[in-house]
């Protein structure tokens, strides 16, 4: 048989969507329906002990729960409980032990996808700083085209060397090179 699961008060009054000094008046109200780790108490040096609830004690404080959220006070919600003694019967516990399990199944996903938004946000990072290096690339390499292209188009260095035979146009004669021209050759 499984051990006697018990609960602390902030997980009972977070399950039961009530505030933590809700759960402690219902505690001291609703008492006698609930077991003796529920209730206030003391240790041998008159220490306070903690409360702790049973499966069994859920079962009464969520049907506490949905009276009192109809309107019925106090009084009238302990008579109702004296009268209805919800049981812990196995139905019940595997009812609360499904809500656990739902609990932690969403804890877990809730985790999963706060991992999973970490790993997204340093990829964005990494996108990021790929897409600027890209950026940086592309005007670098745009530049240097652009350089090309200007080496490229500049007319060469001078004319084509003249050879002295040809010299001027078909209809003109030829001209005679500065060294004929000396020696009269």
């Amino acid at each position: 048989m499984r051990p006697m699961t018990t609960h602390r008060p902030k997980d009972v009054a977070e399950r039961l969507n009530i505030a933590t000094p809700t759960l402690r008046l219902w505690s001291v109200k609703f008492a006698r329906h609930l077991s003796p780790s529920a209730q206030a108490a003391t240790d041998e040096a008159g220490k306070p002990l903690y409360r702790r609830y049973t499966d069994a004690d859920l079962i009464v404080l969520r049907r506490a729960a949905e009276l009192m959220g109809s309107g019925s006070t106090y009084e009238e919600t302990d008579r109702r409980l004296g009268e209805e003694r919800p049981a812990a019967d196995p139905a019940s516990r595997v009812e609360l032990q499904a809500s656990d399990d739902l609990r932690l199944a969403v804890a877990a996903m809730n985790e999963a996808l706060r991992s999973k938004d970490q790993t997204i946000a340093a990829q964005q990072t990494t996108i990021a700083t790929l897409q600027d290096a890209l950026t940086t690339s592309t005007s670098r390499a745009d530049r240097l085209e652009a350089e090309n292209a200007s080496l490229h188009q500049q007319p060469a260095a001078g004319p084509p060397a003249a050879n002295s035979e040809d010299v001027g146009g078909q209809d003109e004669p030829p001209r005679r090179g500065w060294w004929q021209r000396l020696t009269g050759r």
